[in-house]
């Protein structure tokens, strides 16, 4: 892409999967990405464990990534006039704190039928065109991201011992709750940055 455009560099910057994306191009092209900018996922070091091993470990075995893995899902998430809306609402500062998604509890997912057809802050036509496809789709590739999980991370294992040098940086939420002790572990000198 970056040849595409005719950049020589650039900062990366990603978002969840995106992130993780973000963190490995750092990793591998330090020439090409001078600085990484990362929301969400901490930096897995290349010889760590998946992290569904390490959520195992931790007993956290109802995390959600797991459900997503499920067979099942794909039919869990198939009414997408539905589940699409919901997750942007539960994920969202829309319902009362006490309501929202929680990835630790399966009494909370985020396809979860939602009070509302469509969060006023969002774009009508935008979750339309998003519904259509996914409908169209279905969520089969989208939820495969989570079953590859185990794979990508053994894959990285090649890259074992290569460290982040250039600038990078970790942007989460308040309520991540003990991620900032993960994050702190696989990447010390990571600067954290979070709201308030």
């Amino acid at each position: 892409m970056l040849d595409a455009l005719e950049l020589p560099v650039a900062a990366v910057v990603g978002h969840d999967f995106a992130a993780a994306a973000a963190w490995y191009a750092g990793l591998l092209r330090p020439d090409r990405f001078t600085s990484v900018f990362a929301i969400s996922v901490p930096m897995t070091p290349p010889d760590a464990p998946s992290l569904f091993v390490i959520m195992e470990a931790a007993g956290k075995r109802n995390f959600y990534m797991f459900r997503q893995r499920e067979p099942e899902a794909d039919q869990r998430w198939s009414g997408a006039s539905s589940t699409y809306p919901a997750a942007l609402y539960w994920t969202s500062a829309s319902p009362a704190p006490e309501d929202r998604w929680d990835p630790f509890d399966p009494e909370r997912p985020l396809h979860r039928p939602a009070p509302i057809a469509c969060p006023s802050w969002t774009d009508p036509s935008d979750v339309a065109y998003a519904i259509a496809e996914f409908q169209r789709s279905g969520f089969r590739r989208p939820l495969h991201s989570y079953r590859a999980l185990h794979s990508f991370a053994a894959l990285n294992r090649a890259f074992a011992g290569m460290t982040i040098d250039q600038p990078s940086f970790f942007l989460m939420g308040q309520r991540t709750g003990s991620i900032i002790k993960f994050a702190r572990s696989v990447r010390p000198n990571c600067e954290l940055w979070r709201p308030g």
